[in-house]
């Protein structure tokens, strides 16, 4: 799991070898650490580099198994 630079919390679904730092994750909890009703698939290879981009996302920091209490497999079986 990681957060990203908008606080979003997500789980990393796929990784890219050529660019391992941008993997397809799936956005799970908002800025404010709330759960979302629908999961969001973002493919950040797919994002802009450009960091004057307004939608520009990218990792801050891994996320330690239970620092916020989520239950991946509940999210996907």
């Amino acid at each position: 799991m990681v957060e990203l630079n908008t606080g979003e919390i997500a789980v990393v679904l796929k990784e890219h070898r050529a660019s391992r730092l941008r993997p397809e994750v799936a956005i799970i909890l908002d800025a404010n650490k709330r759960p979302l009703d629908d999961f969001r698939v973002v493919d950040l290879d797919d994002e802009p580099d450009d960091p004057s981009e307004t939608l520009n996302l990218w990792i801050l920091r891994g996320v330690k198994p239970g620092e916020y209490d989520i239950k991946v497999d509940e999210y996907f079986l």
